[in-house]
């Protein structure tokens, strides 16, 4: 099957992040154990989800890789006439708000009542 690859990389406040919301404190020792590693996320480790999520890493890939040969998209799509702002926009939103909250400027806003384990 042929494939393409994403590379996302985790800085240790996202990752602490999580560690936070949990209700633990990411230690150096636990830090120490994950970084500089690779990891490869295979569909079983995305759950129920990872139909969902695939399909947001092909946007991404799109978005990033297609950029000039895919813009007609956006104009054809009927999903996405409907909305404010087009993908790009909504990433970039989403990337202020992860910072902000990196920062402190805004608490992280919890939207789904399943626990995280």
């Amino acid at each position: 099957m042929e494939k393409i690859t994403l590379k996302m990389e985790l800085e240790r406040d996202d990752v602490s992040c999580i560690f936070n919301l949990s209700g633990n404190k990411l230690s150096e020792e636990l830090w120490d154990k994950m970084k500089d590693k690779d990891y490869v996320v295979h569909d079983e480790d995305l759950g129920e989800k990872s139909v969902v999520l695939k399909m947001l890493f092909s946007s991404i890939a799109i978005e990033k890789l297609l950029k000039n040969e895919c813009s007609n998209i956006k104009a054809n799509s009927p999903n996405l006439q409907s909305r404010k702002g087009g993908f790009a926009e909504r990433i970039r939103a989403m990337e202020q708000e992860r910072e902000d909250m990196r920062k402190g400027i805004r608490p992280p806003v919890l939207t789904s009542d399943e626990p995280i384990y």
